[in-house]
């Protein structure tokens, strides 16, 4: 393994640390808050992080990406990075002032063009909240473009450690309120900043400063990431529970609906690799090997996906009425249903068909227009199957309509991909992966999974089950395992027991 093989995975290896931990944390605040505020009070907060996220998305014209691709150019050239990020900050925070101040000056008359009346009385808190997310957001984007992995493991985990102890002790005097539950993720914010603006101000400077007549430059990239930011928006979850809060009236069934898709889009944040982490490997891969190596990559990056997500979503599905029971309580029977049709519509596009993988292969092959019209096509759709969907199943509704987008978009990207270079499908592996699934479910199938307990009996059986199935059919290759080696280091020597 080269150098920067080497380097790469052993970055990749502690970003998914961070980030697994930051995921299990924040998932662990959104079960206390959901169980603790209730369908009502946790559906309202989620909407009002529902419109932050639209307001950050019409305000920040791709700079805090314009900040991830330049710093480590600038740096490279010797420029004072932090005279670049002072001056980007100026533009972005200014931006977000301007904007909270207008929504301020008429609170009234949006909130209730938005259909959201309810919420005017939070309008303040949801304000500052929102100033304060776009300066974290903006100052993470800085961190991460220079691999400081440390200091955002430092910021988030505390910031989640905040919210944990601010939760636990509001409930132990009485309960938890909207406006508390503001408060807190206010003051999380606030002391994420405040670690961000010391590791900036230990920040050893050097080199010239940053000109402004490189803006030019620095806006063309951030203006297109911009426009993709958007389309991507459409498909996120924050787009379903805006359609929701704005086309019913029930807003319990924000509650269901994030109580029922919180837990597996957090399970693909802490198993699955990033996108960005695909790309570098995908491009690496074309480099050194071409047209093949490409192939191979992207054939072990199936593989990987559908041997990761594939057997967690059969056992999701089968126990959603228990683990929803179990970790949000009886009020939330709905979110059972919502998880069920879930996991079952998306195992296809981020098990089978491993996400974004034929987009980020596009990349590589410089035909981004080609993946990002299809990125189009599936938000609008989206957005459509919502609008219908929603005002006749409400929480369910949004759920099949994101689900059914996700199958069509992968399709479309994996139809666009092999126009461009047919690459063989491993049907072979994935009938492996697929089939001891199917056999390991046997065991949650007939034993109960009604408790806690029963659930880890359970689960435990089953991984026991799936890895002696693959331990005899050994379907990984060596290529595969090499993917995994560059990826993480530690996960490969796992992975060798299944690869021939």
């Amino acid at each position: 393994m080269n150098t920067v093989a080497r380097s790469l995975g052993k970055e990749v290896f502690r970003s998914q640390i961070a980030k697994g931990t930051a995921v299990l944390l924040t998932f662990l605040v959104t079960i206390l808050m959901t169980r603790w505020m209730g369908p009502d009070g946790y559906g309202a907060y989620a909407l009002i992080l529902g419109w932050a996220s639209l307001a950050t998305l019409l305000i920040s014209t791709g700079l805090p990406e314009a900040l991830n691709k330049f710093t480590p150019i600038f740096l490279n050239e010797g420029v004072d990075i932090v005279s670049f990020l002072s001056r980007l900050f100026l533009l972005r925070m200014g931006a977000a002032a301007i904007f909270a101040l207008t929504v301020r000056l008429f609170t009234v008359p949006v909130f209730n063009l938005l259909q959201q009346p309810d919420l005017i009385p939070f309008a303040d808190f949801a304000l500052v909240l929102f100033l304060l997310y776009q300066l974290s957001l903006f100052l993470e984007a800085f961190f991460t473009a220079q691999l400081r992995i440390n200091v955002l493991f430092l910021a988030n985990t505390l910031r989640q450690v905040l919210l944990l102890g601010g939760l636990v002790a509001l409930f132990l005097r009485g309960g938890i309120s909207l406006p508390q539950a503001l408060l807190l993720t206010i003051a999380g914010y606030g002391l994420a900043i405040a670690i961000f603006f010391v590791a900036i101000a230990q920040t050893k400077r050097a080199g010239s400063a940053w000109r402004f007549d490189r803006l030019p430059l620095v806006l063309k990239f951030s203006l297109s990431a911009w426009a993709v930011t958007g389309i991507t928006f459409l498909l996120s979850e924050q787009t379903d529970v805006l359609l929701l809060g704005f086309l019913t009236t029930d807003i319990r069934q924000i509650g269901f609906y994030k109580a029922g898709t919180s837990l597996v889009w957090k399970l693909i944040g802490v198993i699955t690799v990033s996108s960005q982490v695909v790309l570098a490997s995908l491009a690496h891969k074309y480099e050194s090997a071409g047209e093949a190596g490409l192939t191979r990559g992207w054939q072990s990056f199936i593989k990987f996906s559908t041997l990761t997500i594939v057997p967690v979503f059969l056992f999701l599905g089968w126990h959603a009425p228990a683990i929803i029971h179990i970790l949000y309580g009886a009020e939330y029977t709905v979110s059972a249903v919502a998880l069920r049709y879930f996991v079952l519509l998306t195992i296809v596009p981020f098990g089978l068909m491993a996400g974004g993988l034929h987009l980020m292969t596009l990349y590589v092959l410089g035909q981004e227009r080609k993946g990002l019209s299809v990125r189009l096509v599936s938000g609008v759709l989206n957005l459509l199957l919502g609008i219908v969907l929603i005002r006749a199943f409400a929480a369910v509704g949004a759920v099949v309509a994101t689900g059914l987008a996700a199958v069509v978009g992968t399709v479309l990207e994996f139809y666009m991909l092999q126009r461009q270079c047919k690459r063989p499908y491993p049907w072979q592996f994935v009938g492996k992966i697929v089939g001891a699934a199917l056999l390991s479910a046997l065991t949650f199938i007939l034993l109960p999974g009604d408790t806690l307990l029963n659930l880890i009996v359970v689960g435990m059986a089953y991984g026991a089950c799936m890895a002696l199935l693959l331990w005899w059919w050994k379907p990984l290759t060596y290529e595969d395992y090499l993917t995994i080696r560059q990826l993480n280091y530690r996960l490969s020597t796992p992975m060798a027991w299944f690869t021939k």
